[in-house]
């Protein structure tokens, strides 16, 4: 499953992707199943898992700690649960644009670089 090419193989994109576009919960269960068979992540591999777990907390602590704030601010709240397309909110297309943007850097065997989040992974994930 693992060799030594610079490229990565098709089931780490698949799990990359996988990873992102659930929150992290598909990288973290494949981290388990790596873990205990004793073998170890490729890079790439590495920094889209642990990208899309970091994004994932992060996004949690920001909603818990920011949603609160909208309802007092009425701009921050029509930005925040305008509708545009259906029930979709502006919040919504860019969290899809977002997710879109991650899963494409994948597809094309890069590193979707985000300011800071990607220089903390790059730094801690060797």
């Amino acid at each position: 499953m693992y060799n030594n090419n610079s490229q990565p193989l098709p089931m780490e994109k698949i799990v990359s992707v996988l990873s992102y576009m659930t929150c992290g919960l598909v990288g973290f269960l494949f981290i388990l199943v790596v873990f205990f068979s004793k073998l170890s992540l490729r890079p790439f591999l590495k920094f889209h898992i642990y990208q899309s777990i970091f994004l994932s907390l992060l996004f949690y602590v920001i909603v818990h700690v920011f949603n609160p704030l909208t309802l007092w601010i009425a701009p921050l709240n029509y930005l925040c649960n305008a509708q545009l397309i259906g029930n979709l909110t502006i919040l919504n297309i860019l969290s899809l644009g977002f997710l879109i943007y991650l899963c494409a850097g994948v597809i094309m065997n890069k590193c979707s670089y985000i300011p800071w989040v990607s220089d903390v992974i790059k730094y801690h994930v060797r």
